[in-house]
């Protein structure tokens, strides 16, 4: 019945209902655990940022959230929001990051918010605390990933509520021991491959004035057109006889001579 409800539902946006939810990672869950620990103990009341669906023609799709995670509010009256990634091996895939959480962070630093991201590194078991400003610095690099070294080197540890549960105290992060050592080699000796960017084609200008050029363009952009014309015919063709040969003259053919 809620997913009738959900689909049926005409307005443009609404609020998924929970049993329709994304599934839960093991983060959230444990940061889940976190903020209740924090809103009882009376130290903040922290949210989840509910994903959305969006309803086209009569169907549901989820509808991606252009900001971050998770917001909220610290004894005191003091706003924090973060976005919270979880990743298996020794590195994040940059991809991972989308563009659109950046730009949210950077409007939050606009108005005097310190937006960070709270990084998990499910193999390690390992929390980390890196404000957008660090992860822009490294983003505008063009690495294909950020390895855990660069997290310890310049991020903040995370500590645990207790070591049984292992609920990450974010609010309470602190420097890595080895923080200085660690930055020795940075970036060169492993920070890893960047990103290969495309290669600008340069054309030549045209001189407009020329009637000469102009005619000598125009002859070679028709003789190509020609020819990726007659490529296509000729591929055509090709996939006709296939067709004809695998089905024969009156099987099934969706193609007209």
């Amino acid at each position: 019945m809620a997913r009738q409800w959900a689909i049926l539902n005409q307005s443009n946006l609404v609020t998924l209902p929970r049993e329709l939810m994304a599934k839960e990672t093991v983060s959230e869950n444990l940061i889940g655990k976190a903020n209740k620990y924090y809103l009882h103990k009376n130290i903040a009341k922290i949210k989840k940022i509910e994903p959305r669906m969006r309803v086209v023609n009569g169907r549901a799709f989820y509808s991606s959230s252009t900001g971050l995670d998770f917001e909220g509010v610290l004894q005191g009256g003091k706003f924090i929001t973060f976005e919270a990634k979880e990743t298996e091996g020794d590195r994040i895939p940059v991809s991972n990051i989308r563009s659109s959480q950046c730009i949210s962070a950077q409007r939050q630093m606009d108005f005097g918010v310190e937006p960070f991201l709270l990084m998990y590194f499910k193999d390690y078991d390992e929390w980390y605390y890196l404000s957008f400003n660090s992860l822009e610095e490294v983003l505008e690099r063009d690495y294909i990933s950020i390895p855990i070294r660069f997290f310890r080197a310049f991020g903040l540890s995370v500590p645990f509520l207790d070591e049984k549960t292992r609920i990450p105290d974010y609010l309470r992060p602190e420097g890595h021991p080895l923080s200085n050592k660690l930055k020795e080699g940075y970036p060169g000796a492993w920070m890893g491959n960047r990103r290969k960017k495309k290669k600008e084609v340069v054309q030549d200008k045209i001189n407009h004035t020329d009637f000469k050029e102009r005619k000598k363009r125009i002859m070679e952009a028709t003789e190509k057109g020609l020819d990726n014309a007659a490529k296509r015919e000729e591929n055509r063709k090709i996939i006709i006889q296939r067709v004809r040969e695998k089905h024969g003259a009156k099987g099934r053919n969706p193609f007209q001579d």
